[in-house]
């Protein structure tokens, strides 16, 4: 469930700890699944009631933003969360279905350039982020 405390405004970047985004996964399942539904409605219905569907999704997607989180693909589910690692700016990433995030990357790159979490525990810190 989203924190009611965290508004984030357009112009503000929302930083997260690894442990503080896994706690918005289950509330982002459940909100990625009703877009679902809802854009699975859309298929065989009057432009009108698309139209309010449509109006459904992107308010869906707002509650997202407003936490600070960045929507990459609403028909993918995946999201970006920025995090630092030590004074460096990553990208944790997360996509619909995973259980916790698993993945991040640079904020340069996209969702295809996605570096398992796991692999930083191994390495040294300076070879990527090692979140605390």
């Amino acid at each position: 469930m989203p924190n009611q405390d965290n508004d984030v405004t357009s112009d503000e970047k929302r930083y997260f700890e690894i442990e503080e985004a896994n706690e918005t996964i289950p509330w982002l399942n459940h909100v990625f699944s009703d877009i679902a539904k809802l854009r699975s409605r859309m298929t065989n219905c009057t432009v009108e009631v698309a139209a309010k569907i449509q109006s459904e999704i992107e308010d869906q997607l707002d509650k997202i933003v407003d936490e600070g989180i960045e929507v990459v693909d609403v028909e993918l589910g995946i999201v970006n969360f920025y995090a630092f690692d030590e004074d460096e700016e990553v990208v944790l990433s997360w996509q619909y279905g995973e259980e916790i995030i698993h993945f991040w990357h640079e904020p340069f790159e996209d969702f295809c350039h996605r570096r398992p979490l796991k692999q930083l525990t191994t390495e040294a810190p300076q070879e990527g982020p090692a979140f605390h």
